[in-house]
């Protein structure tokens, strides 16, 4: 094919060649983004060659509450009941601190597991044997970035971790590669399950579900099958399946499930993905990539009446129409290609900002394989050649007789132009409602009250001794910026401890218990209705939805036995009544809450510091303290007691920030659609405008009647968008308990931009096209 013609017809139109490679391009850029985060996601746990044969286990204990996770303790009786039952593994996961050059602390992350868990699972060990790398109590395994931090090039094998919270000493027995594309918490370090932190998940059966128990079994077994029996056989030993007013029900679930399944990790160890998020992203770039492909069809046709000579001399010089058809397909995919190349120097300039929006690694240079390349090149080659089927058959019909008389443009007139113009503003207009309705939701759902203070409140996790606890609770409290400081174990925001028990009448009372110094309540702005005093040095506080719940049982109850206190002395009756209040967010239902507040806590689990002033300036200063008293930095993640509420609605407004970038895209590849479409519908209507101008209208009447043509469309766009976004938008508010109304500002506001963008790109052309001399327009037609 010549292309040079081609390329100068390029030249010659600047603006006409921008519009198409840039919403090519960019369309592109997010197809091959957001691909590559798809086939991340549809690949997390495919690397595991045993991952059909394994299962995890979780409870049901009635309507929405599900979680997955069990008692790693319930393991031996499994296996001795269950002969399918090849080999199981515990896993459970937490933050640590581990010792740098002897001095140095830095936090990592641990995953503490059975001798099992390398010959389940697949993770490649660069160093060691599957068999045997966690056979010593003492041993561990070590990625490769946290060996060349510790050791640098040395090897590895034999020396020690040393973990900084307890002054244990771990073995390095191998080294493995990064935890990629898994469902398990990401780890800097593996070892024995014997070394969590959490004695209740070692010991006993108490942690119902505080930690993963995975099952391999034998090859085709289908354990599922036993659900109903592993239920039965729990009721035997395993108290939670016991409890006579809540029907337990075991829950099986293959491992390949885990990544997708709306089940909730009870102890978080494990990561979900969202496959409606996958699903929505795969949508909207199917939304954008044919929001391009409208334009360049419309601008292409646009421009019919410039290129028509050109085809029609290449007919009176012998061309088949057939050869004009296969030239102008092959010029989009010319384009297309063009496009590609700029959209891959895109992808890698915006793929650490795409990274950050999806809080996911994309990993481009795995997902440029041969296969994935070939796939990328034939996918733009189906594309030109579907772009530009539309364009090569009008202009191929052009007869040169009819270009001659200049009678061509006017039959080139087509109704799915006016359709397309159409739909890109109704999903332009859906896609601005669904961005409004979803902020204003978890701005609604963040700032609501929980019934405590949750403002400028910073916690901070303690990691050190009492005597640390102690210094740090009065050095914290100096800075002007700090009004009031507690230590605590526990907080209003996360619930403290739960304590299950069952009542003398038989009933189950699920209590979560907080334990706090006397700032405690003040702190949290929790004041009791009525007060009592006595001589007590703990004093119990409840909830009235305690008193609902427990009635005159409560002061039945021998706490000394519960808090394993026995020198404690404690009022059974409660010194208060505190009003209801939620625990993480303010959708968990309320709880039967006691609270006891003690003189002093010596081994808190937490700080609550209450700040004034600048609180970016307040938060270095109780880091810098922080630092001074347990040599390491603070832990960062989430201080404030805000971006902890927030961090349950973490998929919601990553959800929300995406289709918001969406919308935002969809407004700006319409408004190049509808750059094209005015372009094309004004250039058809030239020879109207100016037999309407010589009859008497003035440019400015003119200029209304175009731009209203403009806006009949939005017009009918928005009202087939109301119903679309009502449906949508009431299904996704459906599953908030505590959400908006739909107001009709919002469908307003989503028409009004559209309107908006539609009038800006609408009115410089209809007002140039008016004010041309009529004179011109009537001799060339």
């Amino acid at each position: 094919m010549n292309i040079k013609s081609y390329i100068t017809f390029l030249s010659r139109n600047k603006v006409y060649t921008a519009i198409n490679v840039f919403g090519l391009s960019v369309s592109l850029m997010f197809v091959m983004l957001i691909g590559v985060y798809v086939w991340q996601e549809y690949s997390v746990d495919r690397q595991h060659s045993k991952a059909e044969r394994i299962y995890t286990l979780g409870i049901d204990m009635g309507g929405d509450d599900r979680v997955i996770g069990v008692s790693r303790q319930v393991a031996p009786y499994l296996k001795s009941r269950y002969p399918e039952i090849e080999m199981t593994c515990g896993v459970a996961s937490d933050e640590t601190l581990i010792y740098i050059n002897d001095y140095q602390l830095v936090k990592k992350y641990g995953l503490y597991v059975d001798s099992t868990f390398f010959q389940i699972f697949d993770f490649p060990l660069v160093r060691g044997d599957c068999r045997s790398v966690l056979r010593g109590k003492d041993d561990c395994v070590v990625t490769e970035d946290l060996a060349r931090q510790l050791f640098g090039d040395s090897d590895p094998i034999g020396k020690h971790l040393k973990l900084g919270y307890y002054n244990k000493v771990l073995k390095v027995t191998g080294v493995m590669k990064e935890m990629e594309n898994s469902s398990l918490q990401k780890a800097d370090f593996v070892c024995r399950f014997e070394h969590v932190s959490n004695e209740s998940l070692v010991k006993g059966l108490s942690n119902a579900c505080g930690s993963e128990l995975y099952l391999l079994t034998k090859p085709n077994t289908d354990l599922r099958a036993k659900t109903a029996d592993i239920t039965q056989y729990f009721k035997e030993f395993f108290w939670i399946y016991q409890l006579e007013d809540m029907e337990a029900k075991a829950i099986v679930m293959p491992f390949s499930e885990q990544y997708f399944s709306e089940i909730s990790d009870g102890s978080r160890h494990t990561s979900r993905g969202s496959l409606k998020l996958v699903r929505m992203l795969f949508a909207s770039c199917l939304v954008v990539l044919l929001f391009a492909v409208f334009n360049y069809i419309n601008l292409t046709v646009a421009q019919a009446g410039r290129r028509s000579r050109e085809m029609a001399m290449r007919r009176l010089l012998g061309s088949h129409r057939s050869g004009i058809v296969s030239r102008l397909m092959s010029e989009s995919i010319m384009l297309c290609l063009l496009s590609l190349v700029l959209s891959v120097l895109l992808a890698a300039a915006f793929a650490p900002f795409f990274s950050q929006l999806l809080e996911t690694k994309l990993l481009l240079a795995e997902a440029l394989t041969p296969l994935s390349i070939g796939g990328v090149l034939l996918f733009a080659l189906l594309l030109g050649a579907v772009a530009g089927v539309v364009p090569a058959v009008v202009l191929s019909r052009a007869e040169p007789i009819e270009v001659v008389r200049g009678t061509f443009a006017h039959h080139t007139r087509m109704v799915f132009s006016r359709v397309f113009i159409v739909l890109q503003n109704l999903i332009t207009i859906v896609m601005i409602a669904v961005a409004l309705t979803m902020s204003l939701q978890m701005h609604h759902i963040i700032s609501a009250p929980m019934g405590f203070n949750k403002d400028n409140v910073v916690v901070i996790r303690n990691r050190g001794d009492s005597i640390q606890a102690s210094t740090f609770t009065k050095e914290v409290e100096k800075p002007a910026c700090v009004k009031l400081v507690s230590a605590s174990m526990g907080t209003p925001s996360d619930g403290g401890n739960n304590n299950t028990m069952t009542l003398d009448s038989k009933k189950t009372v699920s209590l979560q218990m907080l334990f706090g110094d006397r700032n405690f309540m003040k702190m949290y702005g929790l004041k009791p209705k009525k007060e009592n005093t006595d001589g007590s040095n703990i004093k119990l506080y409840v909830t009235e939805q305690t008193l609902r719940e427990m009635g005159n049982e409560l002061h039945e109850l021998r706490w000394t036995s519960i808090l394993g206190d026995k020198s404690a002395n404690i009022n059974s009756h409660a010194c208060g009544v505190l009003n209801d209040f939620h625990i993480h967010n303010i959708e968990q239902e309320t709880h039967p809450m006691i609270i006891f507040i003690k003189d002093r806590i010596i081994d808190p689990w937490q700080f609550s510091v209450l700040i004034t002033g600048n609180p970016v300036e307040a938060l270095d200063q109780i880091k810098d303290t922080y630092k001074k008293i347990y040599n390491y930095d603070m832990p960062d993640e989430y201080p404030f007691i805000d971006q902890q509420i927030s961090a349950y609605y973490t998929e919601s407004i990553r959800l929300s920030h995406i289709v918001s970038l969406f919308a935002t895209m969809a407004l700006l590849v319409s408004l190049l659609g509808l750059v094209a479409m005015s372009t094309y519908f004004i250039q058809q209507r030239q020879k109207e405008i100016a037999i309407r101008k010589v009859f008497g209208s003035s440019s400015s009447q003119v200029c209304r009647k175009l731009i209203r043509t403009f806006l009949a469309y939005v017009a009918i766009a928005f009202i087939i968008a109301i119903p679309v976004i009502w449906y949508l938008m009431s299904d996704w508010l459906s599953q908030f308990s505590y959400r908006i109304t739909l107001s009709p500002l919002i469908f307003l506001a989503a028409g009004a931009v559209c309107f908006l963008i539609s009038l800006l790109s609408t009115i410089i052309q209809s007002w140039v096209a008016a004010n041309e001399n009529p004179i011109k327009h009537i001799k060339d037609n």
